[in-house]
């Protein structure tokens, strides 16, 4: 039962991480003063400038 405990622990820290990073993300991406979200469906500049970003923060904080 410890074991099953304790192994049931570290899965859920793990799966807290990584959700914590993702419901973060739209909120860091619209305080970026350098994206101008009402323009990305218009704007593939915009778009890729947000994809870029998004892709940056999951290398380096999400999958950690």
């Amino acid at each position: 039962m410890d074991w099953n405990a304790h192994i049931t622990e570290q899965f859920m820290m793990s799966m807290d991480t990584f959700t914590r990073y993702v419901y973060n993300l739209p909120f860091k991406l619209v305080q970026n003063r350098e994206f101008r979200l009402y323009q990305a469906e218009e704007s593939d500049y915009q778009r890729v400038l947000i994809a870029n970003e998004m892709k940056k923060y999951n290398a380096t904080e999400a999958f950690i």
